[in-house]
């Protein structure tokens, strides 16, 4: 999937929740709110984050950084920022399934929109 393909599906079929997206090269940021945004990093070599962030409040982070063995779905993992610990990641990727997954998560914890 291209940054501009993804930039579409989110617009898409997440218009409910995003206001606007920024693309660039391998990065797209979806803009939620004020304040709100998650960005979505990847390459060519299959590295990639989820990064999502309220404000100054919790920030959650999905990627495949190889730096927590101990974790079963190693390399992905996901950095619970509402308890500050890091546990499995549901996604292995960035896929139409993984951002559907994300998105999900996002609409199930967002405090306030």
């Amino acid at each position: 999937m291209t940054s501009q393909e993804l930039g579409q599906l989110l617009l898409q079929q997440f218009s409910d929740l995003i206001v606007s997206v920024q693309i660039g090269t391998g990065r797209v940021r979806a803009i939620l709110a004020d304040e709100i945004f998650i960005d979505i990093c990847f390459n060519e070599r299959g590295r990639y984050s989820y990064h999502w962030q309220q404000g100054e409040g919790a920030i959650y982070r999905f990627n495949n950084a190889p730096h927590h063995p101990k974790i079963p779905t190693h390399p992905p993992h996901f950095h619970d920022g509402s308890q500050g610990n890091v546990r499995e990641s549901p996604v292995s990727g960035v896929t139409r399934n993984d951002v559907q997954t994300i998105m999900t998560f996002v609409r199930e914890h967002l405090t306030d929109i």
